[in-house]
């Protein structure tokens, strides 16, 4: 076997192979950073209809107030606490979102600009690293204690739909509803 001399060629080529691996990173880049907007939208269609969800439930609970019926304190309480759990739920996640997107944001402009892999996010890892993190986060409160959030907003979705329907037939009895 021969070996292979150093051709003026090979170093163009080499650049060559260079600008289109930064050009492929920072299409990944943007590709996730679109996929994070996604995210949002849904985040933010999510929350209105949950809102929505709960408004219903206000009206509700205030029309048969002022009607006469009477509402378990307790029950008026949780109904308005749920409205401000979604409203800050919505805050934390939605900062997490954007975060990642300016952090991958940057590394689009340091990757564009040449500086790919020579610079790090704020908190001294790369993008892909904190997005596997991110995932691994995820992933985590899905299998554990998100799953557990979800039985226990349930419960307690189901809990309140008793006490309006019960509160409804105290109001009309004998009424079908």
């Amino acid at each position: 076997m021969g070996h292979h001399r150093w051709q003026p060629e090979d170093s163009e080529s080499v650049w060559e192979l260079l600008t289109l691996e930064k050009w492929c990173a920072a299409s990944r880049l943007q590709r996730s950073w679109y996929e994070l907007d996604i995210c949002a939208l849904n985040l933010e269609w999510a929350v209105d209809q949950d809102l929505m969800e709960v408004d219903g439930r206000v009206i509700k609970l205030l029309d048969l107030k002022s009607r006469g019926v009477e509402i378990l304190a307790e029950l008026e309480k949780q109904v308005f606490a749920n409205q401000g759990s979604i409203v800050a739920s919505y805050t934390v996640h939605m900062e997490h979102v954007f975060e990642w997107m300016n952090a991958s944001q940057k590394q689009m402009a340091w990757t564009k600009n040449g500086l790919l892999d020579s610079r790090m996010s704020e908190s001294g890892e790369d993008f892909s690293s904190c997005m596997e993190i991110l995932g691994n986060k995820r992933k985590a409160k899905e299998s554990g204690d998100c799953v557990e959030g979800i039985r226990r907003r349930r419960k307690s979705w189901w809990k309140q739909k008793e006490l309006l329907h019960y509160a409804e037939e105290q109001e009309n009895p004998g009424r079908k509803l």
